[in-house]
């Protein structure tokens, strides 16, 4: 699928494709709830958990659903997307692109392009403005592309 029908399968369903990935935000009281929910939309993953990442705060839980490694976003990942969210919606909830109740508030991620010869010298000055750590194993593999 193509950028544009993936964005515009998902945005009706309150997730939003950010930098190939499938976002959403569902509003909680708590943390026990967050959890909650949490449990119950690992379990409607099943066999795709793996591509599902979740953030748990204590006033909302935020759902990432990552294409397979390599791949970009099938209608498969959207079909997940479409679980997880009538997971949520039988629970009580909805998602929400937006991440949370406040309208103003914008989902973004920031992706950073590095073009060096020597990659991993590098990589200490990046962790400093980033959480990532090369030796904690959150640093990313660096993807290679070519200009075109």
């Amino acid at each position: 699928m193509n950028s544009q029908a993936v964005s515009d399968a998902v945005s009706g369903l309150g997730w939003r494709y950010i930098l190939g990935t499938l976002r959403t935000s569902v509003s909680v009281r708590s943390l026990a709830e967050a959890a909650d929910v949490a449990v119950r939309v690992a379990a409607a993953a099943r066999d795709r958990a793996g591509l599902l990442a979740l953030d748990r705060r204590p006033d909302r839980l935020v759902l990432t659903v990552h294409p397979a490694a390599g791949a970009s976003m099938t209608a498969d990942d959207v079909g997940l997307a479409r679980r997880l969210s009538d997971v949520v919606i039988t629970g009580g909830l909805r998602t929400d692109p937006g991440g949370g109740d406040d309208r103003s508030r914008s989902v973004q991620l920031l992706e950073i392009a590095i073009d060096a010869i020597n990659i991993p010298s590098r990589q200490v000055a990046c962790c400093s403005l980033t959480t990532a750590h090369p030796r904690s194993g959150s640093w990313p593999t660096p993807k290679v592309t070519k200009p075109a």
